[in-house]
Order: structure tokens, then C-alpha cells, then sequence
């Protein structure tokens, strides 16, 4: 159990009745607190607003009891308890991400917020249930450490922890990897030796009336220059050290994503060390080089396409211009 828990400010009642909760987050627009019971059991609590039969049955999950409890009339909470402190790294990771993902909810949208707290732990006991014998494909690991350098690169250097994390939003389920203020940002990393083709999976991944989107393209080698680069395991160590220094919730954020995209630290993933080559950042407009869901036939259900890089000079931009007021506030 790690020293810097928020959950070690938090005392152990001495009354087999009592509780002590703390909130989780003040900022967050739902309600949500860490707490103890008189067992020292870690509790993990997210205050509900609804009707009983409005409440789906939660999911179960290993070392983790997970349950609704009646507070008052028309007010209930959904409680998760540790059971098996050697889950406890899962258990703060997946707290960590429950917050993440109803971030953008309001007060007001409580059922969509039980909507969305059930998905996750749903997704969560998949993932847990998952056996982790095989390893990530070679694209997924290439992605995960593109999006992992743009955050430590490009977000970490003008942000804190906590705010470049909020950035994060491609593991939750959305359509653009990264939402920086009002720009949505598309991330697509590959080696410097591949062919110059971005591929896009979906037509809503450039399509947005949200917002701008960037399509940043990152370009790695698979050996180490001049002696610098990582493997995606250290990488991954250098973030997580980097976010749990700063705030120790932080660090149990990127661990949940990392668990959302199934890697744990294995020494498989020590090897390649990547470098990166070049990064360039294009914006999407009008004219860019893409499939938009209006012009797609009806019955049309998945499409995915590729687009050569050569044919989006024209929309090259700035770091500095597309990040640097955003990210500091301007």
C-alpha cells in the first residue's frame, strides 16, 4: 500500500456504526468521497439522487464488494469496499477513473451519471476477468506510447498533473484521443519506417462540431540515438512518477488508463527502445483530406480509411500557437 494514499489521511472510526468519509474531490461537479470503516476497510463512495427502480444492479467484482445503500428519501449511494487489500492498487486506480470519466457531467444529469459509473464498472470487471498471458499488438503499444510522449512532451510542459490528465479522454470512450480547452486532438504515432499513411478508424474521429481538431503525427525510431530514448515500460514509469510526485490521484489516473488499454509492466516491453523522430500537428478545416458522416450513404455502418501525409501540407501548424495559449490560460 502506497505511503501517499489519499486514503492514509483519512482515520479509522472506532464505532462499529461510523463511518468517516472525506470528499473526493471538490472541484468534481458530482458527489463523490474516499472514506474508512471501523474495519479500516478503504471505502469508495458516489452519492445518488433517483428512485429505486431507476438503479441498475452493479457488477461484481474481484476482492471489491460493490453495492447500493438507502441514506434518505429519494437519495441513495452506490459504496465500493475493499475487501482484499492486495487489490488495492486496482481498487484506487478504478476510483481514479469512475471521477475521470463523469468529469464533464452535471449535477443536474444523475442519470446519466449512474449511467455511466455502472458502464465503467462493467468494463472494469471485463478487463479484470481478462487473462493478461498475451501481449499488446505491436500498433497498440506504438499508440499507447505516442499518446504517453504527447502527454509527457507536449501537455506535462505547459500544465499541472492534474489538469494535463483531465486532457485524456480517448480511454473513456471518446472519439479524439486528447481535448486540450477547446481543441480535440487526434494522436497517430508510427515508425519513422513505415509507410506515410495516417489511418483513421472511424469518420467521427476527424468530424467534430465541438470543437478544433489537431492530428498530430508522431514518427519514432526503434533504436536508441545518441543515447536517448525509452521503452514503452519506462516511459509509462516516468509518467506515473512524474504525475504520483505531483499528486498521488494523479498517478492512480494514468494507471487506470494504462489499465484501460491492458498493459502492465512486463519485461516483453523493455524492448523496442523508441525515440522520436519528428512531430507535426495539422488542422483539420474544410478542405483537409477526410470522410465525414454526411457523406456517407445510409446502411453504411463502419468505414475506416487511410490519407497520405503528403497531401496535408497545406494545414501544418505550430506547437506553440495551437498549445501555448490554451494550455496556459490565455
Amino acid at each position: 500500500m502506497r505511503k501517499n494514499s489519499p486514503w492514509n489521511l483519512i482515520d479509522t472510526p472506532s464505532d462499529p456504526a461510523a463511518e468517516i468519509i472525506r470528499r473526493a474531490d471538490p472541484d468534481h461537479p458530482l458527489e463523490f468521497f474516499r472514506g474508512k470503516d471501523h474495519l479500516g476497510r478503504h471505502l469508495f463512495i458516489f452519492r445518488i439522487s433517483g428512485d429505486a427502480e431507476e438503479l441498475a444492479r452493479p457488477p461484481e467484482l474481484a476482492g471489491i464488494d460493490v453495492f447500493y445503500e438507502f441514506i434518505d428519501s429519494g437519495l441513495w449511494q452506490l459504496k465500493l469496499a475493499l475487501r482484499d487489500a492486495q487489490q488495492f492498487d486496482i481498487f484506487t486506480a478504478l476510483c481514479a477513473n469512475l471521477m475521470q470519466a463523469t468529469r464533464r457531467i452535471s449535477p443536474g444529469e444523475q442519470k446519466r451519471a449512474v449511467g455511466v459509473v455502472l458502464t465503467r464498472l462493467r468494463r472494469w470487471q471485463q478487463m479484470l476477468q481478462k487473462k493478461r498471458s498475451d501481449l499488446l499488438p505491436e500498433s497498440v503499444r506504438i499508440g499507447l506510447f505516442g499518446e504517453l510522449l504527447f502527454l509527457r512532451d507536449v501537455l506535462r510542459s505547459r500544465m499541472t498533473a492534474t489538469d494535463s490528465l483531465k486532457c485524456w479522454r480517448g480511454p473513456l470512450g471518446e472519439e479524439q484521443d486528447f481535448a486540450v480547452g477547446p481543441i480535440l486532438v487526434e494522436i497517430k504515432t508510427q515508425r519513422a519506417t513505415s509507410d506515410r499513411h495516417l489511418r483513421i478508424s472511424s469518420p467521427d474521429q476527424l468530424y467534430s462540431r465541438s470543437g478544433d481538431i489537431i492530428l498530430c503525427h508522431q514518427t519514432l525510431h526503434t533504436e536508441a540515438r545518441d543515447g536517448k530514448g525509452d521503452s514503452l515500460n519506462a516511459l509509462a514509469r516516468q509518467v506515473i512518477s512524474d504525475m504520483e510526485t505531483a499528486d498521488p490521484v494523479a498517478g492512480d489516473c494514468v494507471r487506470s488508463v494504462l489499465m484501460e488499454f491492458g498493459y502492465e509492466d512486463r519485461p516483453e516491453y523493455n524492448e523496442p527502445v523508441y525515440v522520436l523522430n519528428r512531430r507535426d500537428y495539422y488542422r483539420v478545416r474544410d478542405s483537409f483530406p477526410r470522410i465525414t458522416p454526411e457523406v456517407i450513404p445510409a446502411g453504411v455502418v463502419s468505414l475506416s480509411y487511410s490519407i497520405e501525409v503528403e497531401t496535408c501540407s497545406d494545414f501544418l501548424e505550430n506547437e506553440e500557437i495551437v498549445f501555448g495559449e490554451v494550455c496556459n490560460g490565455g
